[in-house]
């Protein structure tokens, strides 16, 4: 028998093929293991890698909802929007599609109106309600419209009279945050003056209907 040959017991057929067992060394024992190890190390970096993957996804998709339902619920929170605005002194020769501002504020919940500039901008989506007043002093005429991002959504005129002359409209309309809506000159060839004498005969104002 060969010396480092392991022979079993129970091969006894004259020419059977036998397999001999090679006992490993000490070096290629920690080879073997180191190569085991490193295969588990970077299959957990992969297993991992594949994890923060979906828990990015979830945290994203989570993120989502809390924005969505921050803007949309107004559950637990004060969620009022409502403004009232006025113009404070007399104003005249309006040009065509020129703002107009109306920089009393009475109210201004959710400080969407904003005076320098005479325009009010959505905090959060929803249906909004809209209304403006003007007054124009004895044989003088206006036109103006309100407009939502610059397009027309409605548009009123006072009557060219001997007295005072006043027109009032309302307009409904669904806002998404970070749209604007403001009152504006719409004619260029009106007698155009508005009027507020001792009281606020001449107004913007809105509220927020539903989110």
């Amino acid at each position: 028998m060969c010396s480092g040959f392991n022979i079993p017991n129970d091969a006894r057929m004259v020419g059977a093929v036998v397999t001999p067992t090679i006992p490993q060394s000490h070096e290629q024992q920690a080879y073997a293991t180191i190569l085991k190890a490193l295969a588990d190390v970077k299959q957990s970096r992969v297993n991992l890698a594949a994890l923060i993957t979906r828990s990015r996804e979830q945290f994203d998709t989570i993120n989502g909802q809390l924005r969505y339902f921050e803007d949309s619920c107004i559950c637990g929170r004060n969620n009022t929007v409502a403004f009232n605005s006025f113009l404070s002194k007399n104003a005249a020769n309006f040009g065509i599609q020129q703002p107009i501002y109306f920089d009393n504020i009475t109210l201004n919940l959710g400080n969407g109106y904003d005076t320098r500039h005479g325009v009010f901008r959505a905090p959060r989506n929803g249906t909004y309600a809209f209304s403006t007043s003007v007054t124009t002093p004895a044989s003088n005429q206006i036109a103006v419209e309100i407009v939502k991002n610059g397009e027309q959504l409605v548009q009123l005129r006072t009557l060219n009279d001997y007295m005072w002359s006043m027109a009032t409209n309302v307009v409904n309309v669904y806002l998404t945050k970070g749209d604007d809506v403001w009152v504006r000159h719409s004619a260029i060839g009106d007698a155009n003056a508005l009027s507020v004498d001792d009281g606020l005969y001449t107004s913007f104002s809105g509220f927020l209907i539903h989110t």
